[in-house]
């Protein structure tokens, strides 16, 4: 339990009974044996025995406190804790199409920090659903925005961009399997529609039905419905602002913090409105 859960287990037993639970929701209702969750349990204890280091001891509130964050910010643009959706899941944003992939390529041992620094945001997001979901008794998982504007096909199509996607797509499947709640990318060019598709056949079935696809004009709707006015001001904020965002310990905003409160607090707003009007 302790390699698995990582820093949640000091949550005890509830957190691995939510990790637990997590992952047979993943096997097929024919599969749904204890022989077959051992075999998942273990297979993803054998990777992060191998693959992780020692967690932090306290929840994380930026992607720059990560193993390798400061290096990676540098070229990524994304947040963690950035507010949350319908039924208190965590949201992450990221910036897809601002990555500066090109430049972080060539760094030394550029593609090694990028799996050492997402190893960690995924180890870090597990431990922290398996805490809360402890902590308050529901089974909480990860709300993902991938945000694709500005994305460029000659970044996107490098070799090392494409191994290290689709090897990370592997390991989402075999060791963190359960942590999703829904995927929106959004802004997707046209021309990348052919290549997002291949991208989600590799992903598993229980991945690529919470997958939406969006061009750039009809995302905003949806996750009006689903994100908190802090995710949808994060959404729209300048690429500065996502960088540097720190949530808080709780999985909500620290608004006050990061400049963004007033963005928030007017979103609120609209949505209030927005109520109201629907009400009516």
């Amino acid at each position: 339990p302790a390699g698995m859960l990582g820093r949640a287990h000091s949550a005890g037993a509830a957190a691995l009974k939510m990790e637990l639970l997590r992952k047979l929701r993943t096997l097929s209702a024919r599969h749904q044996t204890s022989e077959h969750l051992a075999a998942l349990i273990n297979s993803a204890s054998d990777w992060k025995r191998r693959h992780c280091a020692a967690p932090p001891c306290a929840p994380l509130a930026s992607a720059s406190d990560l193993d390798e964050g400061e290096w990676a910010t540098r070229f990524l643009v994304l947040g963690i804790r950035c507010g949350t959706s319908r039924g208190g899941h965590h949201v992450k944003i990221e910036r897809t199409g601002a990555h500066d992939m090109a430049a972080l390529v060539r760094e030394p041992d550029g593609e090694a920090k990028l799996r050492a620094f997402y190893t960690a945001l995924l180890e870090e997001q597990s431990a922290a659903l398996n805490e809360e979901s402890a902590s308050s008794g529901r089974l909480l998982r990860t709300y993902e925005v991938f945000d694709m504007a500005g994305l460029r096909a000659r970044h996107v199509l490098q070799p090392a961009v494409l191994r290290f996607t689709r090897m990370q797509l592997q390991v989402v499947a075999r060791v963190y399997a359960g942590c999703t709640q829904r995927v929106a990318v959004i802004n997707l060019p046209r021309w990348a529609a052919v290549p997002i598709r291949s991208i989600l056949e590799l992903l598993p079935m229980h991945v690529r039905e919470r997958v939406h696809v969006f061009g750039s004009d009809d995302w905003e709707p949806f996750l009006a419905r689903d994100l908190d006015a802090t995710s949808i001001a994060l959404l729209r904020s300048s690429p500065a602002d996502l960088r540097s965002w720190r949530g808080d310990a709780a999985g909500g905003a620290a608004a006050a913090d990061n400049g963004l409160r007033g963005a928030a607090e007017r979103e609120a707003a609209r949505e209030a409105g927005r109520g109201r009007a629907r009400a009516l």
